[in-house]
């Protein structure tokens, strides 16, 4: 009787040992797929702020850009301006010289 007694007794034992062994290892699964839940919800809201971040970082660089672009094409407007007035008075300047000149070598040569 003692021996059936011992014998059931460690059968129950294996028998415990084995539920808890799976209960632990179904509490760990449950653990490890919450954690791999929250890692990826911490990727996607990660990826989701920095992509916001960047696309903000992007258009405050395409804005700069843009200024900066009009800011050097108005500059070369004015000195494109400039150099056509300054042109313009030379042409003008030696045109009125030349005739000038015409007259006064035409006049000469009439005398």
């Amino acid at each position: 009787l003692a021996k059936r007694k011992l014998f059931l007794s460690s059968y129950a034992r294996m028998i415990q040992a084995t539920w808890r062994g799976f209960h632990q290892r179904k509490s760990l699964e449950e653990i490890h797929e919450k954690a791999t839940e929250i890692q990826s919800r911490w990727r996607a809201y990660y990826a989701r702020s920095s992509f916001l971040y960047y696309t903000g970082a992007v258009q405050i660089q395409r804005t700069w850009r843009c200024y900066h672009a009009r800011q050097k094409f108005l500059n070369y407007r004015k000195i494109t301006a400039a150099a056509t007035s300054i042109q313009t008075a030379w042409r003008s300047f030696f045109a009125y010289y030349s005739f000038a000149f015409t007259i006064h070598c035409v006049t000469i040569v009439q005398k």
